[in-house]
């Protein structure tokens, strides 16, 4: 026990007089490194971080409209061949527009460097480039394009240590799968990268802890540091040089960026720290020795530290390298990942789980079972209390916010609608449910819900998709139901709520608890008349001034949704009528189907009307046109292919081949005069006397009778055969005659 207190005294001893001794001079250079670099330092490494957290935003930024841009484009090609879908190699045409799509994506964007669509089948597996189609001769290195974490986007690092955004289009093809695979340009980004790093400093991006790209020498696979939280600062010396290091996480698509920016600092406090580090050397010596006189004294308190490093690692377990504290909790931090992610895989599986039982409880598959196990079957599925009352919610997007905002294609919209409303649930209802997707928009089923968490949640969703996707949310809420078996009921009531939604550029909450009429309307009649008449004739400035009234007469000031759906569904069906009497084909012009799943995104009059100039009636003008020029030209060779058969009839008329061949006399005269460039009775007199210097040259015919061959009175015959060849038919012939016998 002595001997305890002994070495004790003396560990103390040691120690105090090293701190009485080193304590003025490590407190004077604490001072120089306070006074004069501290200032300096803390100010340099602020600007750096916030300089580095403006580069990591923008580019950020700049990932996700690459990501829109490509899964955009990638659904405009499926969208594309949806009904005609690639044959392989022989759809020569369909492959030469993917190449200039392709070609047109590349340069979209600068940070994009090729764009390419990977067709595997087989021994048929092809790509298609923006230079044409190439075979893929070493097929097992372009398999680590396929997309393996069951979405359909992925970000990649290939062999080659490119960075490439897959997206799966493969019901572009017939067979097979196909791939669009979008590749960064790594110059790109590190010239974005550079610009928060001086001269002398590096930058490095990584993904999923594998380098990507990197300026300078600090940054390589095996030096990447991993980061524990989002952000990440901190101050580092490599080769004696002391550097501001900057580390910050990106999410995308389950993927983890890391962007990492290191400045030298030491450069520009090397004078004073020189001096700080001398007298912090001496006052550090002193003090190391008392350190490392402590230190052997205390090896008896660490026995118990060792022992239990022993039994946490077993005793058949490796001793660790280096520091076993380390060791210790770069294990705990394996099983906290772990976990992590096993709880992930758990509530992934848990919410599809529910949602499928909510799914066959709406299609009816449990119609059998009473309200008793309808509540068991959902706690067995998922739910964590029993539902005692329950609403419906049905989130649509419709117009966009601004002009200026992109129209963005519908699965890639509805896929991140998803995401924010599933976010959003988890923080505002304990227990929730997606029940379906829809085209435009999601039903959500909440459990036991609260008017105020409601209301916190609607505010919420229209402030992160106008934010997000840039478009109005209308969001319909069922009356609380408190038996599951009347499910589908309050699922059709979200639906024919929609009906009431206004036509203004406004986020709207329509509940059912609130009363709801649609407004009384009448249908212009006399207006869409008009339209129809100038429609056929092919007037467009008056059909849009027309229209214009039209949508005037039925959407005044706030009128609804449902009512424009109605009025111009019906205006559709009287145009529809006129191009199927003028013979246009259904496929050939938009259906009403899709015309008004058009009209119901729109949140104005006025776009309402543009969408239905648009998208209906200036084609539709434009197929009469064509339809009745080709009708036209095949009435035109129908009248002089009667002309040329009955020209000997006296009365042929203008009037009678107008009759034959279904068109009016006046419309006849100015289509034949457009087609031939001759009036029909110019044309049937030029035939007639053709005819008649045929059989003066090759019969013996009295000039009489060849009169009335071709439909003339021998006077009148005399006089216009004089008319057209300055001399008379009996002339004609003898000259004729004279010719012949020289």
């Amino acid at each position: 026990m002595n001997h305890f207190f002994k070495e004790r005294s003396f560990k103390n001893s040691m120690r105090l007089f090293s701190v009485l001794f080193c304590l003025p001079i490590i407190l004077i250079a604490i001072v120089i490194k306070i006074y004069f670099n501290g200032p300096i330092q803390s100010n340099y490494i602020s600007q750096h971080n916030d300089s580095v957290m403006q580069e990591v935003a923008y580019l950020d930024q700049q990932l996700g409209q690459i990501e829109v841009l490509v899964s955009s484009q990638g659904q405009s090609f499926t969208t594309d061949f949806d009904l005609r879908p690639l044959q392989g190699l022989s759809s020569y045409e369909e492959i030469g527009n993917l190449s200039q799509d392709l070609f047109f994506l590349k340069n979209s964007n600068s940070l994009i460097k090729n764009a390419e669509i990977l067709v595997f089948n087989g021994d048929e597996s092809f790509l298609i480039g923006d230079g044409g189609t190439y075979p893929m001769s070493n097929l097992k290195s372009y398999r680590q394009y396929i997309i393996n974490n069951g979405k359909n986007y992925q970000w990649l690092t290939d062999n080659q240590e490119q960075v490439v955004f897959v997206q799966n289009i493969s019901s572009i093809v017939a067979q097979g799968s196909a791939y669009l695979a979008t590749t960064l340009n790594k110059e790109k980004v590190l010239s974005l990268l550079k610009v928060s790093a001086t001269e002398d400093g590096s930058v490095a991006l990584g993904v999923d802890g594998k380098l990507v790209v990197s300026s300078g020498a600090l940054f390589s696979h095996e030096t990447l540091p991993q980061l524990t939280e989002d952000t990440l600062a901190w101050q580092e010396k490599v080769n004696r040089v002391k550097y501001s290091l900057v580390a910050a996480r990106m999410t995308r698509l389950s993927q983890e960026w890391i962007f990492y920016s290191a400045s030298p600092i030491s450069l520009i406090i090397e004078p004073l720290n020189h001096f700080s580090n001398i007298l912090f050397l001496i006052g550090f010596l002193l003090f190391l020795i008392s350190l490392i006189l402590g230190q052997i004294f205390a090896r008896r308190t660490y026995q118990p530290v060792d022992n239990l490093m022993a039994r946490i690692l077993d005793d058949k377990t490796e001793n660790p390298q280096g520091n076993e504290f380390d060791y210790l909790i770069q294990r705990w931090q394996t099983i906290v990942r772990e976990k992590s992610e096993l709880e992930l895989k758990s509530h992934s599986a848990a919410s599809k789980l529910k949602q499928a039982v909510l799914s066959h409880m709406l299609e009816g598959k449990y119609s059998y079972l009473n309200e008793k196990d309808l509540q068991q079957l959902l706690q067995k599925n998922g739910w964590n209390k029993p539902v005692s009352q329950y609403q419906i919610l049905f989130i649509r997007v419709t117009g966009q916010l601004t002009a200026q905002a992109e129209e963005m294609v519908n699965t890639s919209e509805v896929f991140i609608l998803g995401n924010l409303i599933h976010d959003l649930a988890q923080r505002f209802f304990p227990d929730f449910s997606e029940v379906e997707y829809r085209e435009d928009g999601l039903v959500l089923f909440v459990a036991n819900p609260e008017s105020t968490a409601l209301q916190e949640f609607t505010q919420n969703v229209f402030t992160f998709v106008n934010k997000i996707i840039h478009k109005y949310v209308v969001i319909t809420i069922s009356r609380p139901e408190n038996e599951l078996g009347r499910l589908s009921f309050r699922v059709n009531e979200v639906e024919r709520l929609c009906n009431y939604q206004k036509i203004v550029a406004e986020n709207q909450v329509i509940a059912a608890e609130a009363p709801q009429r649609l407004r009384e309307y009448s249908y212009p009649e006399h207006i869409a008349q008009k339209i129809v008449g100038e429609f056929q004739r092919g007037e467009v400035a008056a059909v849009e001034k027309d229209l214009q009234a039209f949508s005037d007469f039925v959407l005044p000031s706030g009128a609804e949704l449902e009512v424009a759906v109605k009025t111009f569904g019906k205006l559709y069906d009287q145009i529809s009528y006129v191009l199927t009497n003028k013979h246009v084909s259904e496929t050939s012009y938009m259906a009403k189907k899709l015309l008004l799943r058009k009209i119901r995104r729109q949140v104005t009059p006025q776009q309402i009307t543009a969408v239905f100039m648009e998208s209906y009636l200036a084609p539709g003008m434009e197929l009469i046109k064509e339809s009745q020029q080709t009708s036209t030209e095949g009435a035109v060779e129908k009248a002089i292919a009667y002309l040329k058969e009955d020209y000997q009839n006296p009365s042929l008329s203008l009037e009678e081949t107008a009759d034959y061949v279904g068109l009016e006399a006046s419309y006849l005269s100015r289509e034949f005069k457009r087609i031939t460039k001759v009036n029909f009775i110019d044309y049937l007199t030029d035939f007639r006397l053709e005819q008649a210097k045929n059989l003066l040259a090759q019969s013996n015919l009295k000039i009489n009778d060849i009169a009335e061959a071709v439909g003339y009175n021998p006077s009148y015959f005399n006089r216009l055969f004089k008319k057209k060849f300055a001399i008379t038919p009996g002339q004609y012939r003898k000259k004729f005659n004279e010719s012949q016998q020289q």
